[in-house]
């Protein structure tokens, strides 16, 4: 990708991937809480017919690529054109080819043989504090399940942090503002519940679905077991854990849109070949939402 195929991308979808939705919406453009710098009352304004950004709080603005640069320089991040490049693609291309698996492992290749683990430990970075608070997530809760990981970039022979998740390979799903990877292989995070006896389990994509579905249910821990895929190829690793098991219920919290779709076709296709176990999908809680998360931050938003 150069920076003329950037800037063909829309401003406002990007923002939806980094997780930032409009507060208005008009017939050429809409309205957000600026993604650059914390404010009170939302002055960053996108214009989606020009497909360019004004931050009235700032008086910066420009087209797509100048975001993404300016957004990397808010996040204290490299921001040389080849750094924004970077990220744009692991950000823009990341959802889609988690869709099909046999380009997955191009775009991870950076994200297994050129990062190295440097350090792991409690959640303290500013940076990523201020991620959970925009994702709505608490970070006493944060702190149960996910750390800190500091990671050497070996080809930009740098350091960065990111959200780690403690996989089931002995490796780490990251997460932060402008990464998504993993550390020595994806694979999925099984979470034992605080009560053996239960007979459901609960299967969620990413590690913010997790987090979500507690917040929202106002419990730090399920009494059931739950597993979360941490990438779409994972899926097939669940079926170990459900065939032949004690389990009578499966209950699936995915996204509502194509993602979601094909997850809740795959499972359902495996479980209609099990003997005593339904599929429950819960997307319908969040049917007016993508995802849980959105729907914890619409809930969020809401007068107490």
């Amino acid at each position: 990708m150069n920076i003329e195929q950037a800037n063909a991308i829309p401003v406002s979808e990007f923002l939806t991937k980094l997780n930032f939705y409009p507060v208005r919406s008009y017939k050429d453009g809409a309205l957000y809480f600026s993604p650059l710098r914390r404010e009170k009352a939302a002055t960053f304004r996108v214009n989606k017919l020009k497909n360019v950004w004004f931050d009235h709080g700032s008086g910066r603005g420009g087209n797509f690529f100048d975001f993404a640069v300016e957004y990397l320089q808010s996040q204290k991040e490299d921001y040389t054109n080849a750094d924004a490049l970077r990220f744009i693609t692991n950000i823009w291309c990341n959802d889609a080819a988690f869709l099909k698996s046999n380009k997955q492992d191009d775009l991870v290749a950076v994200g297994v043989h050129n990062l190295k683990l440097f350090s792991v430990s409690p959640i303290s970075h500013l940076s990523l504090i201020r991620y959970l608070e925009d994702r709505g997530i608490p970070l006493d809760l944060a702190l149960v399940y996910l750390k800190q990981a500091k990671v050497h970039n070996l080809s930009k022979k740098n350091y960065f942090n990111a959200l780690a998740l403690r996989n089931d390979n002995e490796g780490y799903a990251l997460k932060s503002r402008t990464f998504k990877g993993c550390i020595n292989g994806k694979d999925v995070t099984f979470i034992r519940g605080t009560d053996e006896t239960q007979k459901v389990i609960h299967i969620f994509e990413g590690m913010f679905d997790f987090l979500s579905a507690l917040k929202l249910l106002g419990i730090t821990r399920f009494k059931e077991d739950a597993i979360i895929l941490n990438a779409f190829e994972c899926l097939p690793k669940v079926y170990p854990y459900v065939t032949h098991s004690r389990y009578t219920h499966l209950y699936s919290w995915f996204d509502n849109g194509v993602t979601g779709d094909e997850y809740r076709s795959i499972l359902n296709n495996f479980i209609s070949k099990q003997h005593g176990i339904k599929h429950v999908t819960l997307n319908k809680k969040y049917n007016d939402h993508k995802d849980a998360n959105t729907w914890l931050l619409h809930d969020l938003k809401q007068p107490s």
